[in-house]
């Protein structure tokens, strides 16, 4: 397949071309920060239908960020709680740990299919570690855990 450095599309802009990655990539803003999108070109024979793949992810990224969101919620604040306060730190409530994350935008690596690996700043809660979560082909978010 053929990939130009960069695609103009009318619906998402500019797609970047990375070649050391052999992935396409755009960033959109949202309620939450912008968040960037890569696709792997591995998958596929045709731009057409990675730039579709790509539109399809994009124009549900508010409700995949919300639901990301909503699992981190559910997993995270509890590990913060039992195993990461500071001493005499008081205990994260739900609130106040998401008011801590939320607004920083993410990195969203994407496969063919809609599985995707979400990156999330962790706004030092976890001394600079991000937050992964996985989106599966079937639209759920889940396995909210830390990387690095």
């Amino acid at each position: 397949m053929k990939t130009p450095d960069t695609i103009d599309d009318p619906e998402l802009g500019a797609l970047a071309y990375n070649s050391q990655l052999n992935w396409y990539e755009v960033c959109r803003d949202t309620k939450d920060g912008e968040v960037r999108i890569s696709l792997s070109c591995d998958e596929f024979s045709d731009l057409t239908d990675l730039v579709d793949e790509l539109r399809s992810f994009s124009r549900k990224v508010e409700k995949v960020m919300e639901d990301a969101y909503a699992d981190i919620a559910s997993t995270m604040v509890h590990l913060k709680n039992e195993s990461w306060l500071q001493d005499g730190e008081v205990p994260f409530s739900e609130e106040r740990f998401m008011s801590s994350i939320r607004g920083r935008g993410a990195s969203i690596s994407m496969d063919k299919g809609g599985l995707a690996e979400m990156f999330f700043d962790d706004g030092g809660v976890f001394g600079g570690h991000s937050i992964v979560v996985w989106h599966d082909e079937d639209g759920t978010c889940s396995g909210a855990h830390l990387a690095g």
